[in-house]
């Protein structure tokens, strides 16, 4: 079954940016969880927009091989036109001393090289028509080779920061010298991500953004809890300074003189342990009550 559901996962849930297992079986925080899960999100959709890009690349590459085969037909239909041409000069050459014995041979060729003539300038405008068709396709095919480049660079991007590797910051330093002691699959990426710093570097701004705003939630999130205990702690010494003046009127009202600090040291040891199980108590509410915030 396990099996199967990884198969699954990586023909289908991968793609649409989604995680194998959930925050608790990976043992992340909140936090951390939805990093990672922006960060598939974004993995996803580059690697459609790589599919997409190598789509167009390929159709690009079509419609110039189609273009290609118009223009050399083009050309082939020229030089027939100019053989023909050539062999009607002649023709109407040896027509000017028969004009008179064939009048009507002579109108007929007259009439077939303006026919000729027309051919001739539709096959050059249709010419030119193909060079520009060919200079568009060569520029459709710039644009696409660009968005692959920039969509490879950002997959290599995201796989950089996702391996616990650099911090976003230290990216664009890295792209123009790679660290001696980088290994070679550090450099591979890096070689990938100079083919567009531009879309390396924005990715990793985004990135850092989003570590940015995830450091601000965990603070407050911390400085919140260190609050609630001190004043937890505050109430509990106050609640325990009343029991010990209470017990302590008790000790001096009923206890004989001789057995007083044995009675206080024992009032002591338990109000300590009382503390210690109130606070583990509170502390363990607190543990399940942030995990139960993590899954959900």
């Amino acid at each position: 079954m396990r099996e199967w559901q990884d198969d699954l996962y990586e023909a289908v849930s991968r793609h649409a940016g989604l995680l194998r297992f959930g925050p608790r079986r990976e043992r992340l925080s909140r936090g951390e969880y939805r990093s990672r899960m922006a960060a598939r999100e974004q993995h996803a959709m580059d690697e459609r927009r790589a599919a997409e890009a190598r789509k167009t690349r390929e159709a690009a590459e079509g419609l110039k091989r189609v273009a290609d085969g118009l223009f050399e037909l083009g050309n082939e239909q020229l030089a027939e036109i100019a053989a023909e041409r050539a062999a009607l000069n002649e023709e109407k050459e040896r027509d000017e001393t028969l004009r008179r014995e064939n009048a009507h041979q002579a109108e007929a060729n007259v009439a077939r090289a303006r026919q000729l003539d027309a051919q001739e300038r539709s096959l050059r405008d249709a010419r030119e028509d193909l060079v520009a068709q060919k200079k568009e396709i060569a520029e459709k095919e710039k644009i696409a080779d660009r968005r692959y480049r920039s969509a490879d660079a950002v997959l290599a991007t995201v796989d950089l920061l996702e391996k616990g590797g650099p911090t976003p910051d230290q990216v664009a330093e890295l792209l123009k010298a790679a660290p001696v002691q980088a290994n070679e699959n550090v450099r591979a990426k890096l070689a990938r991500m100079r083919r567009a710093p531009h879309a390396a570097v924005r990715m990793a701004e985004m990135f850092g953004a989003v570590l940015t705003r995830l450091r601000a939630t965990a603070q407050d999130e911390a400085e919140t809890l260190v609050e609630n205990e001190r004043r937890e702690l505050a109430e509990g010494l106050d609640a325990v300074a009343r029991v010990t003046n209470f017990a302590a009127e008790l000790i001096a009202r009923f206890v004989p003189p001789a057995s007083r600090e044995n009675e206080h040291g024992k009032l002591r040891k338990l109000l300590m342990n009382v503390a210690r199980v109130k606070t583990r108590n509170e502390r363990r509410k607190r543990d399940d009550k942030s995990r139960g915030g993590d899954e959900r």
